[in-house]
Order: structure tokens, then C-alpha cells, then sequence
């Protein structure tokens, strides 16, 4: 006779809750300037509200490449899965755009992947404003945060703090 013992909610959202405050707090301890406001980051970290990263944020492919918004079905592509899990975005961060409404930019971007780790990709982003088609080119990057990438870590953890709130405090 097998028993099975079963964990309840709590129990999963503390496990993933915390393996994501972890990983977070290890990324953001990469920058110099960071670990001066260390206690202020562990401040945000423990104020989340209690969730599950995998239960309550939608996770999709990080696709190397990805074409959005044409009129058939069929030209909506997603090529080149790049970490081989799904991921959550984070963070971007567009370090060049051009043209009156960015139809061009590239910049950072910071995913959670489902198994808790943190990665970063650059990337590259083409759209048409009138047809609202676009083309985006990635390439991963790492468990680094890019040199040029500005990451305000305070207003970071603000925004995902609030996110995280409106998550299980729904209006």
C-alpha cells in the first residue's frame, strides 16, 4: 500500500516564492553599487506578497526570433527556442531606438525562466506602427546582467513589487 502525501498551496508558494527572491537578490548582487543598499533589496525581497511565479505569471517560449501582428494566422512565427524552458519577462531595457515612433530598437531584456533562473537576452525589435506587425531578434546573454544595461534596482523592485501585489489583490 502506497500513502501519498500531498502539499498544500502555502507550501508550493513559499517553496517557489523563495527560490525566486534568491535568484533575484544573487542578480542584483552583481552590480557594485548594489551592495550598499543590500539590506534595502532585502527589505523589498521579503515584502513581496506570497505567490507562485509558475501559478500566477503567464510563462511563454523565449524564442530567438518572433514575428507578431500579420493579418494571416499562419505568418505569426515563433522560431529557436533559446533556454529550452519558458520564460516570464522581467525587465527590458532599450539602449538605442530610432525613427519618430521606435520603429527600431534594441535593448536588454531579463526573463525568469519556469525552472527559477534568471537570464538575460539582448535584443533586437523591428515594428510597423500603421499594420502593428513586428519582428523581434534575440540572443542569450546569460546569467549576467549586460554592462550597459541600466537597472535601477529600487525602482525594479517597486514595479515588480506592486505587480506582484495586484497578483492575489485583484480589484
Amino acid at each position: 500500500m502506497k500513502i501519498q502525501i500531498k502539499t498544500d498551496e502555502v507550501s508550493k508558494d513559499t517553496k517557489n516564492h523563495l527560490k525566486f527572491k534568491k535568484k533575484l537578490r544573487k542578480v542584483l548582487m552583481q552590480r557594485d553599487e548594489n551592495k550598499f543598499i543590500a539590506d534595502t533589496i532585502d527589505d523589498y525581497l521579503n515584502g513581496f506578497a506570497d505567490f507562485d511565479p509558475l501559478l500566477d505569471w503567464k510563462f511563454r517560449p523565449v524564442c530567438g526570433c518572433e514575428i507578431e501582428g500579420m493579418e494571416e494566422f499562419s505568418f505569426n512565427v515563433k522560431h529557436n527556442n533559446l533556454f529550452g524552458n519558458k520564460g516570464f519577462l522581467l525587465n527590458d531595457f532599450v539602449i538605442a531606438g530610432c525613427c519618430a515612433d521606435d520603429d527600431f530598437c534594441e535593448g536588454y531584456e531579463m526573463w525568469l525562466l519556469d525552472d527559477m533562473r534568471i537570464v538575460f537576452t539582448y535584443f533586437c525589435m523591428m515594428s510597423d506602427p500603421i499594420s502593428e506587425a513586428s519582428m523581434i531578434y534575440r540572443y542569450p546573454l546569460g546569467k549576467k546582467i549586460p554592462t550597459d544595461m541600466v537597472l535601477d534596482s529600487e525602482d525594479f523592485l517597486d514595479e515588480l513589487d506592486e505587480e506582484i501585489y495586484s497578483l492575489r489583490h485583484a480589484e
